[in-house]
């Protein structure tokens, strides 16, 4: 007599429903803000909290957190069991999807945190770079006067104008001048612009 064949047993915790974890917990925080901050309005106005100084605020977001944090793990727990997760996996599916959820977060800060432009020196004067530039041979440095100098960055929305130097001695035989550099960045082009003719980078 033929056995039925035994199917395989099924997993504790897939991977589709910690996918799906993810998913409602995402929804769940976004609802459970959007119904918190509507629920605090209303018991701010029915407690009467004063809205000086913010107060009537402060109690709105406080009930939106509370409400967030019962609807987000409530939710994820709903999508595991609809799965089929069951017993301590389902704590476990908890925790899983909790921590998968701050990871996604924090790596979306950390990648905007980078994008964003940052000053060099935020509480003191503009740091500048010095430069020189020597005219062709045979010319001297009056061929230098139209040449405008500037800088062009990732972060510069436009490029930033370079300035020369009005002291510096007319037998130098170099023309000197600065450029100010705002933001912190690894890519950085300093132009030359003569009129007429090409740029030199």
């Amino acid at each position: 007599m033929e056995q039925p064949p035994i199917s395989p047993r099924p997993k504790k915790l897939p991977v589709s429903a910690i996918l799906f974890g993810i998913l409602a917990g995402v929804v769940g925080v976004a609802a459970g803000l959007g119904l918190g901050l509507a629920l605090g309005s209303v018991l701010a106005s029915a407690f009467h909290v004063s809205s000086m100084e913010g107060e009537a605020g402060y109690f709105a977001v406080a009930i939106a957190l509370i409400v967030a944090l019962i609807v987000t793990p409530t939710s994820i727990l709903l999508t595991l069991y609809w799965r089929g997760v069951r017993t301590i996996w389902l704590f476990i599916g908890l925790i899983a999807v909790c921590l998968s959820i701050f990871a996604i977060t924090a790596a979306g800060f950390g990648l905007w945190y980078v994008r964003q432009p940052h000053i060099l020196n935020a509480n003191g004067p503009t740091p500048t770079l010095e430069f020189e530039v020597k005219p062709p041979d045979g010319q001297s440095v009056q061929s230098l006067a139209d040449v405008e100098p500037e800088l062009d960055t990732d972060r510069n929305p436009m490029p930033m104008p370079g300035y020369w130097h009005t002291d510096a001695a007319e037998n130098s035989g170099v023309r000197a001048g600065y450029v100010e550099l705002y933001f912190r960045t690894s890519q950085r082009h300093f132009v030359l612009k003569f009129p007429g003719r090409e740029d030199r980078i």
